[in-house]
């Protein structure tokens, strides 16, 4: 037989055992019967020949050999010996926890226990480190953050100013966005929810490569605390609260007793990392908090793969007048 030949039939031969197992009974009833027959003829020959019929099959019985050690070799080979050891350890098992109930309850709560964690960090590795984003060119996307080396921090949020300052400014980034999480209560006086939104930059929604299916993004004018009062919703918010209105834009939203105006909806499934926020907020600044605000996340897509992340510094607005402070822009890859 050429190797080809045995390739082939390798894989047939062990679905023929694996589809063997679904008829065990009856294969069991077959082999009983068949050693059966055997010894009944074999009985009978001798009987032909003179023994006597209680010698006859006591001697058949003896030529024959023992049953139970034959028919454990046919089982091996078909491939079924595991399995009768395995449903012999599983009785064995369950009479030892029939015996001993209390045992039994302990051993089945640490299996559940045990299984459980293993479940729920399986789903957190996954979600975090396993799956990929779900936004497009998902591997050009980065979190920055700030590190003082001098100051002995090697990683701490960003600040607004790093984010005007910065942005436009690496040539390695095609964009550079800002985003914070809150929350907030949406709607009027009794009929309120509490909500969890994430305030954003114009370019936060680009930054991601998933725009709004309905309507647009922030503008700069937005970006003001007089200018501020529109919101973005997702799709599920559209369609639990809205009832999936399709002219939707345009109304308004009373979210913490201010009323916003719907400016866009976002793609069905969108979500951003392991938030929950269902409204998007513009990020709305003045010019005195874009000097000392920090502790924000900031996003960043790559222009390309192949470009460097830069880690110069970038001096802080109190940095300019002493000179003795720097801070370094880093980024690292987006994780979930």
């Amino acid at each position: 037989m050429n190797p080809r030949e045995a390739g082939t039939r390798s894989p047939m031969k062990m679905l023929r055992r694996f589809l063997a197992l679904f008829r065990r009974p009856k294969l069991e009833a077959d082999m009983a019967e068949e050693m059966r027959i055997h010894l009944e003829m074999q009985t009978e020959r001798l009987r032909a020949s003179g023994v006597a019929p209680d010698e006859a099959r006591y001697a058949a019985q003896r030529q024959f050999g023992n049953v139970a050690s034959l028919q454990e070799r046919v089982r091996a080979q078909r491939g079924g010996l595991w399995l009768d050891h395995l449903g012999k350890d599983l009785r064995q098992a369950l009479r030892g926890l029939g015996r001993s109930p209390g045992f039994a309850v302990t051993a089945v709560l640490t299996l559940g226990i045990c299984l459980g964690a293993n479940i729920a960090i399986f789903a957190v590795v996954d979600a975090v480190l396993l799956r990929p984003l779900p936004f497009p060119n998902a591997d050009r996307l980065v979190t920055m953050f700030n590190s003082y080396p001098k100051a002995g921090v090697d990683r701490d949020g960003s600040s607004i100013t790093n984010y005007y300052e910065r942005r436009g400014q690496i040539e390695a980034f095609a964009s550079l966005a800002l985003y914070r999480a809150g929350s907030a209560i949406v709607g009027q006086n009794g009929a309120t929810q509490h909500e969890q939104v994430l305030f954003v930059t114009p370019e936060f929604f680009s930054t991601l490569g998933s725009e709004p299916v309905r309507g647009r993004t922030f503008t700069e004018a937005e970006t003001t605390p007089d200018a501020d009062d529109v919101v973005i919703l997702t799709d599920a918010y559209w369609r639990q609260r809205c009832n999936a209105d399709p002219a939707v834009l345009g109304r308004e939203l009373r979210v913490d007793g201010r009323a916003r105006k719907i400016v866009g909806v976002l793609a069905p499934g969108f979500r951003f990392l392991s938030s929950e926020a269902r409204l998007y907020f513009p990020y709305a600044s003045s010019l005195e908090q874009r000097g000392r605000r920090r502790g924000i996340r900031a996003a960043g897509r790559r222009t390309s793969l192949r470009d460097s992340i830069p880690a110069s510094p970038w001096p802080t607005r109190s940095a300019r007048s002493t000179g003795t402070t720097h801070v370094s822009a880093r980024a690292r890859p987006m994780r979930g």
